[in-house]
């Protein structure tokens, strides 16, 4: 006779031997030793492991917890790490596969011919310095987007990238410090507002434009 280690009933076993001592006297009550009744730190209900080992790090019961949980914070630089390591591991990542491939090297240099042609046309016109300097003024030496003060570095934004058939008209012209200028990269003024839920900008330009031609 043997006690079972999960319920603390008796119970006899045939397979029994020298080398081999039951612990338990069901699948049930293996099972049961196997759950480690970790509760989700954002709902409270348990978290139901399919591997024991997978649930020593787990802190929420689903993905859906997981995601509002991290919803509206910075990632870690070690956890950007991990995501880069792994998109570059991955062969979805790769080649033909991404959503925005356009040929790779072998349309390299048509691509880049025409990026270039285009930007070279956009700058034929000459930036107005006066009206930029009003523009300055307007934006109180702030940045358009953040409205950090425009210490160290201002950027000329153009709101419609000259890739996207921008160019140096007046009403396409801000300032803007370096990191938000990095961040629009090739989006326009709509698009970027919209994406980062910023919708206040696109009536913003309105009252920074009227107040540089004023």
């Amino acid at each position: 006779m043997f006690n079972c280690k999960t319920c603390k009933k008796e119970f006899y076993s045939k397979k029994a031997c020298k080398t081999r001592i039951p612990k338990f006297c069901s699948k049930e009550c293996y099972a049961e030793s196997l759950r480690m009744h970790k509760n989700c730190i954002l709902c409270g209900e348990e978290i139901i492991n399919k591997n024991s080992a997978s649930l020593k790090n787990r802190k929420y019961c689903s993905k859906d917890c997981q995601f509002k949980a991290r919803k509206g914070t910075k990632l870690s630089n070690e956890w950007k790490l991990a995501l880069s390591a792994g998109r570059r591991n991955s062969d979805k990542c790769k080649g033909p596969n991404l959503y925005n491939w356009k040929g790779g090297n072998e349309t390299f240099k048509e691509r880049h011919s025409i990026y270039s042609n285009t930007r070279r046309s956009a700058q034929k016109l000459q930036i107005d310095k006066v009206f930029m300097s009003n523009v300055l003024k307007a934006q109180k030496n702030k940045c358009f987007y953040c409205e950090d003060e425009l210490v160290n570095y201002k950027a000329i934004e153009h709101l419609t990238p000259l890739s996207r058939g921008g160019d140096n008209q007046n009403w396409n012209l801000v300032y803007a410090c370096k990191s938000c200028n990095s961040k629009k990269r090739s989006k326009t003024l709509e698009e970027y507002a919209i994406k980062n839920e910023l919708y206040h900008l696109i009536t913003k330009f309105d009252y920074i434009y009227a107040s540089a031609i004023s």
